[in-house]
């Protein structure tokens, strides 16, 4: 009697696990067959300056006074190529900010905060014309341009409490996407060549191991040596990807790192 509940028990035990694997294979062919894959490795990021940074009170900004140069490329094509200025605060914007912490100052101070869109990402920097417009009616209307490209709501919040110890804002506006609300906390790893975007509870030796949100290159750059440095990098991260593929093809990392129902429960996780 024993030996068969025990039999029983072995092949129950032995039907569910091939039922779970037969259902893992099914998702992983339903998500394959159902999403394509993001083509992350024909996208590429070059700026003129490594010009993101953590403020004293660990907010991300950019740094002050500069006029950067932001170049996207998506296979062999540029998709945009944009001059943009920083202000005195580090913010996207043509105009400097005036420290205002007295909340008795007339007028009104509008905060608009949000990631790239708000910044002005890709297109020409929106937040000062939009306050030219205003102003030509309603002279006593600030703009404040507190978008900064990837960031998400913790940042939103982070950067909009630094600013606030130098300017009183009477409104708030916050412009937001539905990938904000799944970014996680970063802070910037920049070099003189690459910067990367790092978990705050993430060191920076493994952070190096990420590939590069962007690459540092020369202000006065051409564009065919654009294109010709982003074929190179296509190239470089084939023949890596290759490598690795082949050395770990038949490892349960290898397994997990290629397979697409892992990626994606690993990201709706995180």
């Amino acid at each position: 009697m024993n030996e068969q509940a025990g039999s029983t028990s072995t092949a129950n035990t032995l039907l569910v696990l091939i039922t779970f694997v037969l259902c893992l294979i099914l998702a992983e062919v339903a998500i394959r067959f159902l999403f394509s894959k993001p083509e992350y490795s024909n996208r590429f990021l070059f700026w003129s300056s490594p010009h993101l940074v953590l403020d004293e009170r660990g907010a991300v900004r950019y740094l002050p006074d500069e006029t950067v140069r932001k170049i996207s490329v998506f296979g062999n094509e540029i998709e945009y190529d944009q001059t943009y200025r920083t202000n005195n605060m580090g913010l996207l914007d043509t105009v400097d900010y005036e420290v205002i912490r007295d909340p008795a100052v007339t007028g009104y101070r509008i905060a608009l905060v949000g990631d790239s869109i708000t910044a002005g990402s890709g297109a020409p920097v929106w937040v000062p014309v939009l306050r030219e417009q205003i102003q030509s009616e309603f002279s006593d209307v600030g703009l404040y341009n507190l978008g900064v490209s990837g960031a998400g709501i913790e940042h939103f919040y982070s950067l909009l409490e630094s600013v606030s110890s130098d300017i009183h804002f009477t409104h708030i506006l916050i412009i937001a996407i539905s990938n904000d609300f799944q970014r996680p906390m970063w802070r910037p790893l920049t070099t003189a060549t690459e910067a990367r975007f790092c978990p705050f509870d993430e060191n920076d030796e493994v952070c190096r191991k990420r590939l590069p949100v962007a690459r540092v290159v020369d202000f006065d750059i051409s564009r065919a040596q654009v294109t010709a440095l982003a074929d190179e990098l296509i190239r470089q991260r084939a023949a890596e990807d290759a490598a690795e593929k082949d050395s770990d093809n038949f490892t349960l990392t290898g397994l997990m790192r290629h397979s697409r129902l892992f990626d994606l429960g690993y990201t709706l996780y995180h």
